[in-house]
């Protein structure tokens, strides 16, 4: 272990590793601190303007990743919380465009993953003032489920 040590801290490796810890310490971090300062900023500009809107939460899900490509045609507005995510519709009825992705640990293949794509989709939905809602993909029936929260 202190060979290892001591050959990533010395010579041309040591150049390597200062300069990748330089660079996260002076440009990443601050990049992403901005970023997202940014993206709160615009989240909350938004919710200050569209009082009217409500909250579609994006559901849990640690097996696969659902994207929102659209809303009614256009792109969506996210919102992000510490501990989920989501999307603003408007009250009323809404045509949400939406694709699911997952991958299953494959022993017959070479990659060692099975890539699952589900086309993308069309759902229309509809959703009142005053309720928050959640959307999710169902693997199993292979359906997309848009359900309205409680509390």
């Amino acid at each position: 272990m202190k060979e290892l040590i001591e050959t990533l801290t010395t010579g041309l490796n040591g150049k390597i590793l200062l300069g990748v810890i330089v660079f996260i310490l002076f440009v990443y971090l601050p990049y992403l601190l901005i970023s997202l300062r940014r993206r709160k900023k615009k989240q909350v500009v938004f919710e200050q303007n569209n009082k009217d809107t409500i909250k579609v939460y994006l559901e849990l899900d640690f097996i696969g990743t659902l994207t929102v490509y659209s809303i009614n045609g256009k792109k969506p507005t996210p919102f992000y919380e510490p501990t989920r995510r989501g999307f603003f519709l408007f009250q009323g009825e809404s045509t949400i465009g939406v694709k699911y992705h997952w991958a299953r640990i494959s022993p017959i293949r070479i990659t060692g993953y099975k890539n699952f794509n589900i086309e993308p989709r069309e759902i229309t939905v509809h959703v009142e003032k005053g309720k928050t809602y959640s959307l999710g993909y169902n693997i199993d029936e292979d359906k997309y489920e848009f359900k309205e929260m409680n509390g």
